[in-house]
C-alpha cells in the first residue's frame, strides 16, 4: 500500500478534456491517471485477489466446522471471473462514460455475488434455524421445570 501512495505522488491524475466527436459541441472532462498509477493500484487489488484464491482453494477441503471456505472460494473465483472481463473492456472502451459504466457494473456485480454468497447463509440461517434452537431450549427448559415439580410433589407425598 506504500508503494500505490508513493505511485499516487508521482504520477498524479490530472483533468483532461475531450471531444470525442469532432463535429458535435460536447465535451467530456475526465480524469487521466497515468498507466504507472493506475496499474500500481490494480495491481496490488490483483495481487491482493490471487492470493485469496491461493488460500481459498488450499482450504476448499476443511471440516464441517468451517464450511464457509467454500463460499469464500466461490466469492473469490467470481472476482477473478468479473475482473478478467472487465480489465481488458475497460482498457479498450473509447469514451469516459462507457469506462464509468463498465466500472460500475462490475463493481456491482461483486459485490452482489458478496452478499449472496456470504451474508444471505447467514440471514437465512438466523431467520430459519434460531427460532428451532430457541424453540428445542424452551422445551428442555419446561422438561426440567416438570420434572423438579414432579420430583417435590414425591418428596411431599413421601415424607407424610
Amino acid at each position: 500500500m506504500f508503494l500505490c501512495t508513493i505511485t499516487a505522488v508521482v504520477y498524479a491524475p490530472e483533468a483532461k478534456m475531450t471531444q470525442p466527436i469532432r463535429t458535435e459541441k460536447y465535451v467530456e472532462l475526465s480524469c487521466d491517471w497515468p498507466l504507472p498509477g493506475l496499474g500500481s493500484f490494480l495491481a496490488y487489488n490483483i495481487i491482493l485477489v490471487f492470493l485469496c484464491s491461493i488460500f481459498a482453494f488450499k482450504t476448499r477441503r476443511l471440516p464441517d466446522n468451517f464450511n464457509e471456505s467454500k463460499l469464500i472460494t466461490l466469492c473469490v473465483y467470481t472476482t477473478l471471473v468479473i475482473w478478467a472481463a472487465f480489465i481488458p473492456s475497460y482498457f479498450t472502451a473509447s469514451s469516459q462514460t462507457v469506462k464509468t459504466l463498465l466500472l460500475a457494473l462490475s463493481l456491482l456485480a461483486n459485490h452482489t455475488v458478496v452478499v449472496a454468497f456470504l451474508f444471505l447463509p447467514k440471514i437465512y440461517a438466523a431467520v430459519n434455524l434460531i427460532p428451532t434452537i430457541s424453540l428445542s431450549s424452551t422445551s428442555i427448559d419446561d422438561n426440567h421445570r416438570r420434572s423438579s415439580l414432579v420430583s417435590s410433589i414425591h418428596n411431599v407425598h413421601n415424607t407424610r
